[in-house]
């Protein structure tokens, strides 16, 4: 990488290849290039003309012996090293022919992505293991939520989402006994139950996410003073929010992106606005107000991890929510 001192990013493809096991590739950077004996994701520079996705190809190609068959969006973001600053274009690669191996004197390792903050990777690489980590679906639950429905309404819910338990009008202690009902019926299928009432509660009942509104994570502790292997998410509206969520969070909710049904009039960030906000987030961002759970993709190639809300995934007859709630539910970038 030649411009150093430069304020224009270079522009890198970065693969994220899985195999059969779930684990993904790293690859430690050799003697003589910058940052040397540090790990990170294949890939290289895209060269001018180039597609991310033809850059992508020969890169892994040239370093690997891969052939890229099927990728997608994962993650874009922009880091700026004191050398120079890079703009990372993330696809996660579904399907490639031939066995990885090392055609330029680098070290390969298959690891487990929730091992891979044990390996010194890159600084630039730390939201992209968040990505890697994270479900595509953050489901919030209606603000009257019907606990005696739970078992019928978490099957519909899709496979490995983050559910926040977003119930208002609760005290703190009926809250605290709702999250303690709900928790196992989480962790049987799969889903990381989020809890917005502080992390004495998560501390206490375990195996739970920290949410913070965008009022509590004005007042959060860094996130290196909470349990590493907690989920944090935050609530947020702007650039502003999205600087404090990278400090106290792992991944952010932003939004409206789009006007909302119970407020379609309100203006939201539309599409541009939130992938240029999702470039420099440095953290993975997930888009609320106005997006469909069809819209997982298009989040994606807005540099996006994913689709948050509530209406989108409670529509329909019996998922726990009643007709009042989905009438009233509020603008889900609101909270």
């Amino acid at each position: 990488m030649s411009a150093a001192g430069s304020n224009v990013p270079i522009e890198v493809a970065v693969g994220i290849l899985e195999d059969a096991q779930g684990r993904v590739l790293i690859a430690q950077r050799p003697i003589g290039k910058a940052y040397a004996g540090y790990w990170e994701f294949p890939g290289g520079k895209i060269e001018s003309g180039e597609t991310v996705e033809r850059a992508l190809a020969r890169e892994l190609h040239e370093e690997l012996g891969v052939q890229v068959q099927v990728c997608e969006p994962l993650l874009t973001l922009v880091h700026r090293y004191p050398e120079y600053t890079v703009r990372l274009q993330i696809r996660r690669v579904r399907g490639f022919s031939g066995e990885a191996r090392s055609r330029e004197q680098q070290a390969l390792s298959w690891v487990n992505p929730d091992e891979l903050n044990q390996w010194r990777l890159l600084p630039a690489d730390g939201p992209v293991v968040q990505a890697i980590r994270q479900p595509p679906h953050y489901v919030f639950t209606p603000s009257d939520w019907d606990v005696n429905r739970t078992p019928e309404a978490l099957d519909s819910l899709p496979e490995r989402a983050l559910l926040r338990l977003r119930l208002p009008a609760l005290s703190d202690e009926q809250y605290g006994q709702m999250a303690a009902e709900v928790l196992p019926w989480c962790q049987v299928r799969n889903l990381t139950l989020m809890l917005d009432r502080g992390p004495e509660l998560v501390e206490r009942l375990g195996g739970c996410g920290l949410h913070y509104t965008e009022q509590a994570l004005q007042g959060a502790a860094a996130r290196s003073r909470l349990p590493a292997h907690w989920t944090v998410a935050g609530s947020v509206h702007d650039a502003e929010g999205l600087a404090l969520a990278a400090e106290r969070a792992d991944l952010a909710v932003l939004g409206p992106v789009l006007a909302t049904q119970t407020h379609p009039q309100a203006q939201g960030l539309g599409w541009p606005q939130f992938s240029g906000l999702c470039e420099s987030a440095r953290l993975p961002v997930y888009a609320i107000g106005g997006v469909s759970v069809e819209q997982v993709s298009h989040v994606r190639s807005h540099g996006g991890q994913g689709v948050a809300g509530i209406r989108t995934y409670w529509s329909g007859g019996s998922r726990g929510g009643s007709a009042s709630s989905k009438s009233s539910a509020v603008s889900e970038g609101k909270a």
